[in-house]
């Protein structure tokens, strides 16, 4: 049985499919880490917001969240607090918290999002 189905690359990423969950504004996801590769307790996603993108302010019910900035600038809601995070910057979200995110400037914003447990579909995106 070969190992390699588990390795991601960052720097390969136009091999993978992209999609856009429900709230979000100008942005593009990746599942890097899945059920198809064989994760049952948790989704680890790349994601990309462009400029003057956003994701609507939302809950998930169940989920743990942590977002990891990897390039770019936003502000970041969490309940009824915000925060300008950039690169290097690591945000929990707990199940229930009210959340948004929006881009800051003129880059993209470059993300790693892990979710536990994962999201069995896309409608588990709740809008405030």
């Amino acid at each position: 049985m070969s190992t390699r189905q588990y390795i991601v690359n960052l720097n390969q990423l136009q091999d993978i499919s992209t999609f856009s969950p429900p709230l979000h504004t100008k942005t593009t996801e990746r599942k890097l880490i899945d059920e198809t590769k064989g994760a049952r307790n948790f989704a680890l996603w790349h994601g990309e917001v462009g400029p003057g993108g956003m994701v609507e302010l939302h809950v998930h019910e169940e989920m743990e969240k942590a977002i990891i900035i990897l390039d770019g600038e936003c502000l970041f809601k969490l309940d009824d607090q915000e925060y300008r995070l950039g690169k290097g910057d690591i945000v929990f979200v707990p199940p229930k918290y009210p959340h948004q995110l929006s881009t800051v400037g003129t880059t993209t914003l470059k993300t790693l999002v892990i979710m536990a447990p994962p999201p069995a579909s896309l409608k588990e995106w709740h809008k405030i």
